[in-house]
């Protein structure tokens, strides 16, 4: 069985013997596949989506929700979280497993209960993240669909390592250190065979001056992981070479989409081959600089104008841009999706930006082929917005009802 195969088994499994047949009506619509339907109805049987159409329909006795000056649009999808990471420098067992009943599962069902229905992490404690994946596909705790890389693939003491701060547990369980091709082969092998739904590697020499993965060892990477039809995602910064250089050893994703420079040649090959960045822009805006006390000097102020004027390349020139926030904890996790709202506002469009949350966003995380549109036959991942997002973005951080695999799993009116 591929990997592929093994994560489509896993969808189903979510929605197994939890689904409601039910019709939404009254509603204005945007479907994420570019379609917006002032007054329409969605029917939803077996945990999926049987219709979109406009006009009021009878539910003939089957649940009504009645969605009168609410829009009815994709539940969101943050590509970019560390779900345990409000605990680093962490490492015991013991100190996990504490901190997922005691924190995690909170912010699990507070993401739920505010319309994000699937959430990709993009390096978490291994194997816990995977258990903790289980855990909700199980419905033994409340939150979104989580998409997993497990540990993260990266060089001997590049600074991603450091943020375990000496911890040999926290670095064990976080990170594969790797210096040749075989290493890197038993490191994919391992994550591939617990199920892992994606790969992540860190390419960066700038934040920690000449250390970097080899090309060789990410060669390696990138072909093992092949073999079980996984994609890899690689952290990269500004240089425009590494960009190139990674797609040709076989990259096909990119996060900090705004640390990417925005030449031709990289746009025009990240098109070709449909390989989709999402984007984390938060940390150099103003807000956010105030929130944590650091400077907003006018170096950071040209720094996000830069990154925002790549994203609103990268979109025009046809390249898959998806939302992501890089939220690590439960504190900051409703504000950072608004920052992260309100950064991206200043280049897309209201409508631009929803798209980054669902239809790009599941194209991100491997299921854009389940979810990410309102459209016949995907998984009824479905959000009732109080109030109308193109007129007011930031109404994306309420949702009123939130529908799960086709079951009612917040109710918020």
């Amino acid at each position: 069985m591929t990997r592929v195969r093994a994560f489509a088994v896993l969808i189903v499994f979510w929605n197994l013997g939890v689904a409601q047949d039910l019709v939404i009506t009254n509603a204005r619509i945007i479907d994420g596949a570019g379609q917006i339907i002032e007054v329409g109805s969605v029917v939803v049987s077996d945990g999926r989506i049987v219709s979109v159409t406009q006009g009021i329909i009878d539910s003939q006795g089957t649940q009504e929700l009645d969605a009168d000056g609410m829009t009815v649009m994709p539940g969101l999808i943050d590509t970019h979280w560390h779900v345990m990471g409000g605990v680093l420098p962490a490492g015991s067992d013991e100190v996990l497993y504490r901190h997922i009943e005691e924190e995690v599962k909170d912010l699990l069902g507070e993401l739920l209960e505010r319309g994000v229905t699937t959430i990709m992490s993009t390096t978490d404690y291994f194997p816990h993240i995977l258990e903790l994946r289980q855990r909700l596909a199980d419905g033994e705790i409340r939150g979104p669909r989580l998409v997993s890389v497990g540990r993260q693939l990266t060089g001997p003491d590049d600074w991603a390592t450091q943020l375990c701060d000496g911890n040999i547990e926290c670095k064990a369980k976080s990170f594969a250190e790797l210096t040749t091709a075989e290493q890197a082969r038993d490191a994919v092998r391992e994550l591939a065979e617990a199920g892992v739904d994606a790969l992540k590697l860190v390419y960066d020499d700038q934040i920690t001056p000449g250390v970097r993965i080899d090309d060789e060892v990410v060669a390696a990477i990138t072909d093992e992981a092949g073999r079980y039809g996984l994609r890899v995602f690689a952290h990269v910064t500004t240089a425009e070479d590494s960009v190139l250089k990674l797609i040709d050893l076989g990259v096909r994703g990119f996060v900090h989409v705004d640390r990417l420079s925005s030449s031709r040649e990289s746009a025009q090959t990240l098109y070709d081959l449909e390989i989709p960045v999402s984007t984390t822009i938060t940390f150099w805006t103003k807000e956010w600089k105030e929130i944590v006390g650091q400077e907003f000097s006018e170096q950071t102020e040209r720094n996000l104008t830069s990154r925002l004027e790549g994203i609103r390349y990268l979109l025009d020139e046809g390249v898959t841009v998806a939302f992501g926030t890089d939220t690590t904890d439960r504190a900051y996790a409703k504000t950072m999706f608004l920052i992260e709202v309100r950064a991206l506002n200043q280049v897309l469009s209201n409508e631009e930006i929803i798209s980054t949350l669902t239809r790009n966003a599941a194209v991100f995380v491997g299921l854009g082929d389940e979810l990410g549109t309102l459209e016949p036959g995907k998984i009824a991942d479905i959000i009732l917005i109080d109030g109308d997002p193109l007129a007011d973005i930031s109404v994306l951080a309420s949702a009123a009802v939130v529908i799960q695999g086709g079951r009612v799993v917040a109710d918020n009116r």
